[in-house]
C-alpha cells in the first residue's frame, strides 16, 4: 500500500457498501500502463477521496445489480431482498441464504447472466488536507545543537477510514 493505504482503503469502502469482510475484495494496484490519466490528480492522501468516491459508487452500482437479479433468483421484490455479511437471501425465507458466490453462479446458470459493472468517476471535488504543526525545541547556543522537546500536530483530515494509516501520514508528515 502506498502512504495512505489506497489498496486497503479502496478495499474497506466496497466491504462496507457490499457489507463483505474486506479480505473478500480484490483491489489490484494501479498501473500507470493501463490506468487512465488523472488530471484531478489524487496524489497523497486526497486519493481516499477522490479514489474512494469512485470505489463506493461502483460498488453501490454492483450492489444493485446483485439485488436486482437476485430477486429474479428468489423469486420475490427487491424490497425483500437482504444481504449481510457476504449473505443474501430472501426475507420472507430465512432458511436458504446464498454466499455471493453462489448467488452469482446461480445468476451465471439461470440467468445466463453476470454482474458486472463499468463506471467512470468525476470526483465533484479534490479537496486539500489543512494541518498545523507546533514543535517545542531546545537549541545549545554554542553547539547548534537542536533538541525536539514536544511536538504537536493538528490535521482537519474529514472522516478517517482507516485511523492506522491516517495516524502513519500525520507522524510521516510531522517528521
Amino acid at each position: 500500500d502506498q502512504g495512505c493505504g489506497t489498496v486497503t482503503t479502496m478495499k474497506q469502502i466496497v466491504a462496507e457498501v457490499l457489507d463483505i469482510h474486506p479480505d473478500k475484495v480484490i483491489a489490484p494496484q494501479a498501473d500507470t500502463a493501463f490506468s487512465p490519466y488523472d488530471s484531478a490528480g489524487t496524489q497523497a492522501s486526497r486519493v481516499t477521496f477522490v479514489c474512494g468516491g469512485g470505489a463506493k459508487k461502483t460498488a453501490e452500482l454492483a450492489r444493485e445489480q446483485l439485488v436486482a437479479k437476485s430477486a429474479v433468483i428468489l423469486g420475490c421484490p427487491v424490497e425483500n431482498v437482504f444481504i449481510e455479511d457476504g449473505f443474501i437471501w430472501n426475507v420472507e425465507d430465512e432458511d436458504n441464504k446464498y454466499s455471493f458466490g453462489q448467488m452469482v453462479v446461480k445468476i451465471q446458470n439461470e440467468m445466463e447472466d453476470d454482474i458486472e459493472v463499468t463506471y467512470t468517476y468525476k470526483s465533484p471535488a479534490n479537496p486539500g488536507v489543512y494541518a498545523a504543526n507546533f514543535v517545542e525545541v531546545e537549541v545549545d547556543r554554542y553547539t547548534g545543537l537542536v533538541k525536539v522537546l514536544d511536538v504537536l500536530a493538528v490535521h482537519d483530515i474529514g472522516q478517517a477510514i482507516n485511523r492506522g494509516f491516517v495516524e502513519g501520514q500525520v507522524q510521516g508528515g510531522a517528521h
